[in-house]
């Protein structure tokens, strides 16, 4: 029960601060208050990339954790190009493979955690660059 009142001074407006608590300590009504945090990438190859990060932990999650979007651009090395492929996945895992990417090309990723309410903060952007494809010359 939250009781309000005023103080001495009548002409100052209260205000009430509330958290609606479920019984497994989940904040109700909002979106996580933190980004995924220490991506990795693994299994980098030509044509293929590993994306890898921690599970948000629960204390920042506000709410029931939904799943994680992460976001996967091509970009240029020294400038910004408008006809770069992207794409953007939505997973409930803290893993995902990105493939058909194209050799020794240059991408960005970031993630952010959502629950019903929206999403959070989104991570940093780290960058990435596939391995080159050796093809062997005929003799």
């Amino acid at each position: 029960m939250i009781t309000l009142g005023r103080g001495r001074d009548s002409s100052q407006p209260f205000v009430a601060r509330t958290a609606f608590l479920c019984p497994n300590n989940y904040y109700l009504l909002s979106v996580p208050s933190r980004a995924p945090s220490n991506i990795t990438f693994t299994a980098v190859k030509s044509t293929e990339v590993t994306v890898n990060w921690n599970p948000l932990l629960e204390q920042y999650a506000n709410g029931r954790l939904l799943g994680y979007e992460v976001y996967f651009q091509e970009t240029a090395y020294y400038s910004s190009s408008s006809n770069t492929n992207s794409v953007n996945v939505t997973t409930n895992s803290t893993t995902v493979t990105f493939t058909g990417l194209r050799p020794g090309q240059r991408y960005y990723t970031y993630i952010f955690a959502f629950t019903s309410k929206g999403v959070g903060p989104r991570s940093y952007f780290y960058y990435i660059t596939t391995g080159r494809s050796l093809k062997r010359q005929p003799c």
